[in-house]
């Protein structure tokens, strides 16, 4: 297993966690998987109740269902593009340069914007009872799926990146390890609830820094892909393992 991958997989998730269209929403997401209770954020007496409470426990158990759901659809769509490429023989290099073009044009659409339809947002308007264990997984798997436009460019790249490995179970890791980078902190927001958010309230002014980092790891990603150094570097690294 590369463990640069692995590495840049891992920092892309927890890129995807602080970019700016995840962060400044995660409170809406809490309030949807503890059943529309906001007492998580409130300071003092009433934020110290929260914690350690039933409802705490319970916010922490349909956090992991969410963390579930997109953990699934992140490691389906693994195998989906690594059997892509398996499948793909003779025409690998034709579809590395299509997906290298595609990684890099993600990238400068992160720190650019210039595709507006890939801002596009679309929330499953069939998903009402919050709260709950199901619906909590399959809001997490919505969100796996692309529900937001910072997590759907950055996701694309990583399935294009881990699928030229061309190695099913490979590209199931790179993508394990993407969702562990989202998944962590979220988790970690989950137990800490109102602690963390005021902690993560300084990362807010640093946006436009978490935003071209995001950016620059995709456009060398796509850089990678496209001039097909990205084998070259798999194979030096598999050298000392």
């Amino acid at each position: 297993m590369n463990n640069l991958t692995m590495a840049m997989s891992f920092g892309a998730g927890l890129l995807s966690f602080f970019s700016p269209c995840v962060l400044p929403v995660l409170t809406s997401f809490f309030v949807f998987l503890s059943a529309g209770d906001s007492s998580f954020l409130e300071g003092g007496k009433n934020g110290q109740r929260f914690l350690f409470s039933k409802r705490h426990f319970r916010l922490i158990k349909t956090a992991l269902f969410f963390i579930l759901g997109f953990s699934c659809v992140f490691a389906i769509l693994g195998v989906l593009f690594s059997t892509i490429f398996v499948l793909a023989g003779d025409a690998l290099r034709i579809i590395n340069i299509a997906s290298g073009i595609i990684v890099i044009l993600f990238g400068l659409q992160i720190l650019f914007n210039f595709i507006p339809i890939l801002n596009y947002e679309k929330r499953p308007p069939w998903i009402k009872n919050s709260g709950k264990f199901l619906s909590s997984f399959l809001v997490g798997a919505a969100f796996g799926a692309g529900w937001t436009p910072c997590i759907g460019p950055i996701l694309a790249s990583i399935l294009l990146f881990a699928a030229q490995e061309a190695d099913i179970s490979r590209s199931v890791a790179y993508l394990i390890s993407y969702s562990a980078g989202f998944a962590i902190p979220f988790f970690l927001a989950a137990s800490l609830c109102g602690i963390f958010f005021r902690l993560t309230d300084k990362l807010k002014v640093r946006q436009n820094l978490i935003k071209k980092i995001s950016g620059i790891l995709i456009l060398l990603m796509g850089v990678l892909i496209l001039t097909g150094d990205f084998q070259a570097i798999n194979s030096f690294f598999q050298r000392f393992q």
